[in-house]
C-alpha cells in the first residue's frame, strides 16, 4: 500500500497568473515596450515594476500554446482559461494593462484597519498546520 502523504497549499501574493509563449516572443524578437526591443514578458514586468506592482501578477514564459499567430504573442491568463490573446508586437504596454484590467491594473483588494484584506480575490487566512504527527 503507498505512503499516505500531505498535499499542502502555499499562498502567494498573487493575485493574477498570465502564461506568454515563448515561441511567440522568440519569433518577434522585441516588438515591446517604449523602444520596441523589449519582449512582452519584459516590457509586462517592467511596468508593473515602475507602478509598484510587480508582486500582484505573476508573468510566465511558457511552451507553445498551440496558436502561432503571425507578428504577436499568444498570452493566456488564468482567471479566463478558455481565451487566448494575441498581442500584436507594438501594442502599448498601458493598453494592454487596461485590456487586462481589473487583474493586473488596478487594485481589486482593500485592506481595512485591521490588517485583513477583502474583496473578490482575498486570499483566505492561512491555517497553522504544524507539523503530521
Amino acid at each position: 500500500m503507498p505512503k499516505s502523504v500531505t498535499i499542502e497549499t502555499l499562498f502567494t501574493p498573487y493575485r493574477q497568473l498570465l502564461l506568454v509563449c515563448h515561441k511567440c516572443s522568440k519569433k518577434l524578437n522585441g516588438g515591446f515596450g517604449e523602444a520596441g526591443v523589449d519582449t512582452l514578458e519584459r516590457a509586462l514586468k517592467r511596468r508593473l515594476r515602475a507602478e509598484g506592482r510587480r508582486r500582484e501578477v505573476r508573468i510566465v514564459r511558457t511552451a507553445c500554446l498551440g496558436i502561432c499567430p503571425k507578428r504577436a504573442v499568444t498570452m493566456a491568463r488564468s482567471d479566463m482559461p478558455g481565451e487566448l490573446l494575441l498581442v500584436p508586437a507594438g501594442t502599448g504596454i498601458a493598453e494592454l494593462m487596461r485590456r487586462l484590467s481589473p487583474f493586473a491594473h488596478s487594485r481589486t483588494l482593500e485592506q481595512d484597519p485591521s490588517g485583513s484584506r477583502s474583496g473578490p480575490f482575498a486570499m483566505p487566512p492561512r491555517e497553522n498546520t504544524g507539523p503530521a504527527e
